[in-house]
């Protein structure tokens, strides 16, 4: 990950926007040229097709020079990269460059030699557990797509905790699937799969659990007319424990989330 960081960093001081400014003639950046590499940022989002309908909302369009100063100058650790707030300045910056989303960065800038890291502290049962939450939450997705227009979301309660970010998510893109009238179509078949499951970083408080996922979604319309979501891409998934002490989903960082809604 933080091969991938670097990356990131340098070529955002190689692209023409940076380069071409005022911001090309040195490479001690201080405060103010945080500041304005800032507004360069957050102008091309503004203007970016990249960003546009659920994913504008979700992930905001502007950028604050404390924020890119934090990034370049050591938020970079594997800690950080397990953070929401930082993965989402991740994908922003990555749409300046002119890639779909931060996922899309790293699938272009590949390192395979890249060691992926599993902690030695966590026993088995703690990985059949976890891994347990998270392909029961995606279970109860599916089976929610599968019943449209019918909404219930109480299955959900076992595996993400209610009124969590995530939660209201799945509520959202749920009815917005609803107001559509798209229903999942019967021919030809829909699938997902959820594989290399990872837990990234445990504490007694969270645990960060990233994942690759395939999602194949035939829906029709209210008129007949089919439309199709096909992604495969890789996600982190928020842990937190609920009020009884037990471990749930607390939110979910997935880059396409609301290209179901606004592009099928």
């Amino acid at each position: 990950m933080l091969i991938t960081l670097e990356k990131l960093k340098t070529e955002i001081k190689n692209s023409p926007q940076v380069a071409n400014s005022i911001l090309g003639y040195t490479d001690q950046w201080k405060s103010s040229h945080y500041n304005t590499l800032a507004t360069l940022v957050s102008e091309s989002l503004m203007k970016s097709s990249l960003l546009q309908g659920e994913k504008k909302f979700e992930l905001g369009n502007t950028i604050s020079g404390m924020t890119l100063k934090r990034f370049f100058e050591g938020q970079n650790s594997e800690t950080a990269s397990n953070d929401l707030r930082f993965l989402k300045t991740l994908d922003k910056l990555s749409i300046f460059l002119g890639y779909q989303d931060f996922n899309e960065f790293i699938q272009k800038n590949k390192n395979p030699e890249t060691p992926i890291h599993i902690p030695e502290t966590l026993v088995h049962e703690d990985r059949i557990y976890f891994e347990n939450i998270i392909l029961g939450c995606a279970r109860c997705e599916f089976e929610f797509l599968q019943k449209l227009p019918e909404i219930n979301l109480d299955p959900l309660k076992e595996f993400v905790i209610s009124g969590a970010p995530y939660h209201t998510r799945i509520d959202r893109y749920l009815h917005k699937l609803k107001e559509q009238e798209y229903v999942i179509s019967s021919l030809p078949e829909s699938n997902y799969e959820v594989f290399n499951l990872e837990i990234k970083n445990k504490t007694s408080r969270s645990v960060v659990i990233a994942t690759s996922e395939f999602w194949n979604l035939n829906f029709i319309d209210g008129n007949e007319e089919p439309h199709h979501y096909h992604t495969m891409n890789q996600q982190n998934y928020f842990l937190k424990k609920d009020a009884d002490g037990n471990w749930k989903i607390w939110d979910n960082y997935n880059p396409n989330v609301w290209d179901l809604t606004d592009k099928i």
